[in-house]
């Protein structure tokens, strides 16, 4: 395909990312992958006036890729008169199978990492951490240089972002004011600082509402009740509300939709049998917010 082609090519000559990132950027590497993961540790970072924190993705990432690879066919047709984002997702999965689909997910990687390396300044690009990458979208930390440019993409002479431009793609930032990744999991504070933007993504994205509560506050002001955390994720106190069935307390710390984390570290749906280790809570969701404080 003509346009994979000339989009590999630009790639290969134009993007030198840090030989740090050198294996990540290659081609036919991985389309995902996670710092804090690759490392087996806890990665976390802090956004200020020197150092942001910023999720860049693709907008509309598959169909605008389709557009340039299918042009002027019934599945574009199709494709176009799709109602929603997902509703056109589905039909792009279910119509472009094995290779066709790889394919796209590696153009995405070629583009947001294209997009994020395109600089000519090495101290510009030795600032830029990938915490994330993640099929259309990659999270990293980086200077307000690296801030500004990509607000400011029509104005770049580079040839690779000038080719996306002019194939229309249109890529969206979010601005985040933590992040830490651990236990195969992201947590993330948005720039406003308010409870309904601190998110949660993968293995255990499922939190009781009173646990992320506490989770919260220990992220954004570095508060906690140790007695209170110490008691409601004891094996004693847990015997009570379980043989008890003192639902609402259940339900604030330790349940979400009737689910439960097992003493594996997996969800599992709630009996008097199930077997839980309280003190698990405390190491997956309580230890790295109060660790990632100190590492700050």
């Amino acid at each position: 395909m003509a346009f994979y082609q000339e989009l590999s090519d630009l790639y290969f000559n134009e993007i030198n990312p840090p030989p740090a990132y050198s294996e990540l950027c290659q081609i036919g590497g991985s389309i995902a992958w996670y710092m804090a993961d690759s490392q087996n540790n806890i990665v976390n970072s802090i956004g200020n006036n020197t150092n942001y924190i910023v999720d860049v993705d693709i907008k509309g990432a598959f169909p605008t890729l389709c557009h340039c690879l299918y042009p002027n066919t019934e599945f574009i047709n199709t494709v176009n008169n799709a109602p929603n984002k997902k509703s056109k997702n589905i039909i792009i999965a279910t119509t472009l199978k094995g290779e066709a689909l790889k394919q796209l997910n590696r153009m995405c990687k070629i583009i947001i990492l294209g997009v994020i390396f395109d600089t000519d300044s090495e101290l510009e690009k030795s600032q830029i951490d990938i915490f994330e990458l993640k099929k259309d979208g990659c999270l990293i930390s980086c200077s307000k240089q690296t801030v500004d440019r990509l607000n400011n993409l029509q104005y770049s002479e580079n040839i690779f972002t000038q080719f996306l431009l002019k194939n229309n793609f249109i890529f969206h930032i979010d601005y985040f004011a933590k992040y830490i990744r651990c236990n195969r999991t992201s947590f993330l504070l948005g720039k406003q600082l308010k409870f309904e933007d601190f998110t949660v993504k993968g293995q255990y994205k499922h939190i009781p509402v009173k646990l992320k509560e506490i989770m919260y506050n220990i992220i954004l002001k570095n508060k906690y009740d140790k007695e209170l955390i110490n008691k409601m994720y004891s094996s004693t106190f847990f015997k009570i509300l379980k043989h008890n069935n003192l639902q609402k307390h259940l339900n604030d710390y330790y349940m979400i939709d009737r689910k439960i984390m097992n003493s594996e570290g997996k969800y599992v749906n709630f009996n008097l049998k199930t077997l839980v280790d309280p003190d698990l809570y405390k190491k997956i969701f309580v230890y790295p917010m109060i660790l990632s404080n100190m590492q700050c």
